[in-house]
């Protein structure tokens, strides 16, 4: 018998068929929670970019452990743990911690992250269900982390994208009350990248939720979100995805051009 291929992580993601009782909630529009436990077999993903911070706690029988996964302008590979439950939690663009500092594409444990997880109780974290770790964050979350002012130019950014509307980060400054390299100052100090990246890495994201629930072909969407043409929207979403193609994506979610 022929064996079977071996799938590339981001074309087998792990909610398909290597965990057990999955839960998720959305909670003020952008902060996702999600629950799961992995079963007999290691579930590999690729955290692709999009802007977004996380919290990923371990939790198995006898302990528990936290990591904060930074903002990332490249793809990383991980492997959820068979036999552990994982709970994350995905905190929108824009918002920051008290103390936060910058870890772009880099993974840290919580308490490097901000001082205010030294008072975080992990062992009753680790005891409670799904709705009460959700409220557990929620109230940690209100107490500990703020709006940026990248978070209204984030917004603004984001809207230009996805209408497809072709302005300059110059005109997204001045729309949002600030010079361009005040903008980049900005954005340098509270998240760790530039514009021009964030606005490639919205491009990438919306593209994909395109791709994931539309029909658009693959000319259309790189017309869609301004990219010169095909290969120049391929060759960046292949950067994004670990060489992984768009209509190779495509296929593996069940949408062919």
């Amino acid at each position: 018998m022929e064996q079977e291929k071996e799938r590339h992580p981001i074309e087998q993601p792990y909610l398909y068929n290597k965990v057990q009782e999955y839960k998720s909630k959305v909670v003020q529009g952008d902060v996702f929670f999600e629950q799961f436990h992995v079963g007999q077999e290691d579930a590999p993903v690729v955290l692709i970019p999009d802007l977004r911070d996380a919290l990923i706690f371990e939790i198995d029988a006898d302990s528990i452990a936290g990591q904060y996964y930074g903002i990332h302008d490249e793809p990383r590979k991980l492997v959820f743990r068979a036999g552990v439950t994982y709970f994350n939690v995905n905190v929108g663009p824009g918002k920051g911690f008290e103390s936060k500092k910058l870890f772009v594409n880099q993974v840290v444990p919580l308490h490097a992250l901000d001082e205010a997880f030294a008072v975080f109780d992990f062992d009753d974290f680790r005891a409670a269900d799904f709705e009460r770790r959700t409220c557990q964050v929620i109230d940690f979350i209100e107490k500990n982390i703020r709006m940026t002012d990248c978070d209204h130019i984030l917004r603004v950014l984001d809207y230009y994208v996805s209408e497809g509307y072709g302005v300059t980060l110059d005109e997204a400054a001045r729309h949002c009350g600030y010079s361009s390299r005040q903008m980049r100052n900005i954005f340098r100090a509270q998240i760790g990248i530039s514009p021009k990246q964030a606005v490639q890495i919205m491009r990438f994201q919306h593209a994909l939720r395109e791709m994931a629930h539309g029909e658009t072909k693959m000319k259309d969407l790189a017309q869609q979100f301004l990219f010169y043409d095909e290969a120049h929207f391929d060759k960046y979403f292949k950067k994004y995805a670990f060489d992984v193609s768009p209509s190779r994506f495509a296929k593996s979610i069940g949408r062919m051009d």
